[in-house]
C-alpha cells in the first residue's frame, strides 16, 4: 500500500509539472498571437 500511494503521489507530481508546462505554453502562444 506504501509503495502505490508513492506512486499516485509521482503521478499527481508529474501531472501538476505537465499542468504548469502546458499553461506556460499557452501564454506564449498568447502573448504571441496578441502582440
Amino acid at each position: 500500500m506504501k509503495g502505490k500511494r508513492q506512486h499516485l503521489l509521482l503521478y499527481f507530481v508529474l501531472g501538476m509539472m505537465t499542468g504548469l508546462v502546458t499553461a506556460a505554453i499557452f501564454q506564449i502562444i498568447y502573448a504571441w498571437l496578441f502582440h
